[in-house]
This record gives structure tokens, sequence and C-alpha cells, in this order.
């Protein structure tokens, strides 16, 4: 790992504070771990598919982060140190209401449907080159 590289012992895991932020992200934002102990896909990004995570040093202290009103979708400035779960209870009724929160259990959902999808076409690919191009051949004489 890059940090280990340069010395640096831990980090903090920093998530979006926007609407798209699942709440597996959420509840790990603004923790630090060791970076001996980072293992990706548990408290090191990419937690999941299409995550946009990051880390930093966890001895910076931020003076802002930028946080997006699922209201309205502009951008603000907030707290440096402000956690994702303080995000979301710092905002109004009206804006909790415009929240597409993805629970984690939907995501996970969503990702078993596409990978079986997946799976099923590579069932029907064929193997080589040249089958391909017979399927094809085949679809055009049909024509």
């Amino acid at each position: 790992m890059a940090y280990e590289e340069i010395g640096i012992k831990q980090y903090r895991f920093v998530a979006a504070l926007s609407e798209l932020t699942c709440d597996r992200c959420g509840s790990l934002d603004g923790s630090v771990f060791d970076t001996d102990k980072a293992v990706e896909g548990e408290n090191f990004p990419p937690i999941h598919p299409r995550c946009r995570c990051v880390t930093i040093m966890a001895d910076v202290n931020l003076t802002s982060r930028i946080a997006r009103d699922p209201l309205t979708g502009e951008n603000y400035k907030v707290d440096g140190n402000m956690t994702f779960n303080e995000w979301k209870n710092s905002l109004s009724d009206e804006q909790r209401n415009a929240l597409k929160y993805v629970s984690n259990a939907e995501k996970r959902g969503i990702i078993e449907k596409k990978r079986k999808k997946n799976d099923n076409k590579s069932e029907t690919m064929p193997k080589k080159h040249t089958d391909l191009l017979k399927l094809r051949s085949n679809k055009q004489k049909r024509l």
C-alpha cells in the first residue's frame, strides 16, 4: 500500500456527503484505520461497485467539506469534521424526504441481479472467434 511505503500509519475513510452514498459507506465516514489492517471492500475503498469513497491521512484536519443538497442538487460547504451521519441528521425534514438513500441490502440485490444476468449471457457466448463468425454468418443467411 502506498501509505505504508511513505510511512503513514493510519488513514481516515471519507464518504461523499450526498444522497447517492450508501449506508455502509456512510457508517465508515470519518473512521480511522491502521494502514496495515486495510482490507479493500471492508474498511478501504472501493467498498462496492461504483464506490465514490476515498481515504486521506488520518492526521489531516479538513477545514471544510462539500455536501450536496438532496433537494436542490446544489453543493455547499460544511465543517471539515462533519461525518455522513452528522450531515444526514443536520438536514431538514424536506431534505430528508428528498434523499434517494440506497440501503446496502437493496444495492446487494441489484448487484446480484446484474451478476445473474451476466452469467446467463456468458453461457450463450461462443468460446472461439471462429464460432462467433459462424453464428454471425448463419444470422445473415436467415435474412
